[in-house]
């Protein structure tokens, strides 16, 4: 018997001696072909393939009316696709169903793909219709408006259902509920899907401030409202409405924070740092990436009183005569200038290398750990720096962005 693998090496080894611009055409012509012999099996529909993700997919489009096919569906071990197939006929809801749980009757075209496992999915037919959304605060003139979100309507038979996008894809919006009165609250669903930026640089990232200054007023609460239309028509507005999921809207709001500060870095350093949906931008790494955006940015002015604790130098003494000499005579308010050599932060799992840092403490006291006059060669003593006003603050910057 021949192996799985080898037609597929047959067409590679066809396309191998294929001028490039000619295999487009003949994968397209390959797919043709499938397409046209499907069809044949049954007229009654059009068919269209392509693979994508490992797999073959068959859209099965109907040009004719007033036939029927008989499906039987095994739903004994899955009632929850008895569900989602109520929800299609009833809200018009799509669904998918493993073909091993179909029987098909009445087309020799539908007998021909269910041989072989796979999937069916169910969509009903969809109505192009256009969902505009705004958000509105406490203030008269608290406005923001958002893209439109272009989608489609799904008819069910007691309900219908609006799926929709903008920027992108990055935002997405699912209204159900929508009975054809057009009355009672309607359901839906906000969300993003932030993958579409993943591999792609901070300073590039498509509807960036519009999705964050968006993200900014849900988390402060601000009313949203839509209305929905068919052709221009409005055939439904919605009264203001908080959208909820404090948690999910908060996550993300710390997640722009992040790249925010991020796109600091990445943009007075001058290095290129790519989007990873998956990395973990919260805790004490989240603050650190702020601090430093802060920072280099320009911040340069911090407050005693928001340290936990004092800041500390580390002395080793090679000279206990020349520390006496430098510290012992100096009374009252003192200025000192740290520096501290170049350290690293990880960004989206970028290591990035920062310069040196400078820390100037002017007006403040010192306190040593162990008295000038006990001092030997070898120690290595703790100065404590202690603000002698209140409210007083120091200087941190980055050699070369003061």
């Amino acid at each position: 018997m021949p192996k799985t693998s080898d037609s597929t090496d047959l067409l590679a080894a066809a396309f191998s001696g294929m001028p490039l611009n000619k295999i487009g055409n003949a994968i397209k012509n390959v797919h043709t072909a499938q397409e046209k012999f499907l069809s044949s099996l049954d007229p009654r529909f059009s068919v269209t393939s392509e693979y994508y993700e490992d797999a073959t997919k068959y859209r099965l489009d109907a040009v004719e009316k007033g036939f029927g096919i008989n499906f039987k569906f095994n739903f004994k071990d899955r009632p929850d696709l008895r569900d989602d197939l109520r929800g299609f006929y009833r809200q018009g809801r799509p669904v998918s169903i493993p073909s091993e749980l179909v029987e098909v009757e009445g087309s020799n075209l539908f007998e021909h793909i269910f041989s072989e496992q796979g999937e069916l999915n169910i969509v009903p037919q969809g109505h192009s219709a256009k969902l505009k959304m705004w958000l509105a605060g406490n203030d008269v003139d608290d406005f923001f408006q958002i893209d439109d979100l272009d989608g489609h309507v799904y008819i069910g038979s007691e309900e219908a259902m609006f799926r929709g996008e903008c920027f992108g894809g990055l935002l997405s919006v699912e209204h159900s509920n929508i009975s054809r009165q057009l009355q009672g609250a309607l359901n839906y669903t906000l969300s993003l899907d932030i993958t579409k930026w993943d591999h792609v640089e901070l300073l590039k990232l498509p509807y960036f401030n519009k999705l964050k200054e968006l993200v900014e007023k849900i988390v402060d609460g601000w009313n949203v409202l839509f209305s929905l239309e068919i052709k221009g028509d409005v055939v439904y507005k919605s009264n203001p409405v908080v959208i909820s999921g404090d948690e999910y809207w908060r996550a993300a709001l710390d997640h722009f924070n992040y790249i925010s500060s991020a796109k600091t870095i990445s943009s007075l350093l001058g290095v290129d740092i790519a989007h990873d949906s998956n990395y973990v931008c919260a805790g004490l790494s989240a603050l650190k990436v702020k601090e430093v955006a802060d920072i280099i940015s320009g911040s340069k002015a911090v407050k005693f009183s928001d340290l936990t604790d004092f800041p500390e130098l580390s002395l080793t003494v090679d000279s206990p005569d020349e520390v006496k000499k430098v510290f012992g005579n100096q009374q009252g308010p003192q200025e000192i200038v740290s520096e501290i050599a170049g350290k690293s932060i990880e960004i989206f799992g970028r290591k990035i290398s920062l310069p040196k840092e400078v820390c100037r403490f002017k007006g403040v006291g010192l306190s040593f750990s162990k008295p000038l006059d006990l001092l030997e060669i070898g120690d290595r003593i703790q100065i404590v720096l202690k603000p002698m006003l209140p409210d007083q603050e120091f200087e941190r910057y980055f050699l070369g962005y003061e």
